[in-house]
């Protein structure tokens, strides 16, 4: 999985307080559930389609990656 994330930025939120801050952020990228894993390209703009949500084991999540790098 490290050499499929090789090249990649993570970025992780805490919003387990509910703040006002972490509602805003939750509704500007329409979370709905957590956890929840955006994908971004290059440009910053996210890639929807790449999106995760809800609890992924590691073999099913390494086998996501995989199939947006072919």
């Amino acid at each position: 999985m490290q050499q499929a994330l090789k090249g990649s930025v993570l970025l992780q939120v805490d919003v387990t307080k509910n703040s006002p801050q972490d509602v805003a952020l939750l509704k500007h990228l329409q979370v709905l559930g957590l956890p929840t894993i955006l994908f971004f390209n290059a440009e910053g703009q996210e890639q929807p389609e790449r999106r995760v949500t809800g609890f992924m084991d590691a073999v099913v999540f390494s086998a996501h990656l995989r199939d947006w790098q072919a």
